[in-house]
């Protein structure tokens, strides 16, 4: 009972180090799972991602994105690619004791739909996620976004969709 009491202290002390929100630069890769409603004939997909950021303190972070997508089209067997590249402001919420730290985040993007022709469109995105660390330079990450785009280049009339995605992926904190 000795050896158990002592190998779950030792376990929660390892656990139980401050916060880890980190300052500075990083980068990261990341899976995008995306789903589309809407104007679109788009379905669902996921593609690959890459994400660097700057961190400002312990709660603020200006991050940006670009990703490739293949998403599938309703009703047929083809697929197009969603392509993107996003600037968001993230709110890092750290929590003491803890390598869990939340955040909320809001942001704007560039996005092109390729299949037989190209569609390009503009629009906002809220998310949320949290960034586990496994060690204090590596990070791993699980978030969701809503995206609200307008395609209104390369389409005779606008087309409204929402993408929601939900992404999981590893960041390297360079200290």
């Amino acid at each position: 009972m000795r050896k158990f009491i002592l190998s779950l202290a030792a376990a929660l002390t390892l656990i139980a180090t401050p916060a880890m929100a980190k300052e500075g630069l990083y980068l990261g890769i990341y899976i995008p799972f995306d789903s589309f409603s809407g104007d679109t004939n788009l379905d669902s997909g996921n593609g690959l991602g890459l994400r660097g950021g700057y961190g400002f303190g312990r709660y603020f972070s200006i991050e940006g994105t670009l990703f490739k997508s293949n998403i599938d089209m309703k009703g047929t067997n083809q697929t197009a690619d969603f392509k993107g590249g996003t600037i968001d402001a993230k709110l890092h919420l750290p929590l003491t004791g803890s390598h869990f730290e939340p955040y909320a985040m809001i942001g704007v993007g560039g996005y092109k739909i390729q299949n037989s022709s190209d569609i390009k469109g503009t629009g906002g995105q809220l998310g949320f996620g949290v960034d586990i660390y496994v060690f204090p330079e590596l990070s791993f990450n699980v978030g969701f976004t809503s995206t609200s785009i307008t395609f209104d280049e390369g389409t005779p009339v606008n087309l409204d969709a929402t993408v929601r995605t939900f992404d999981v992926g590893f960041i390297y904190h360079f200290l």
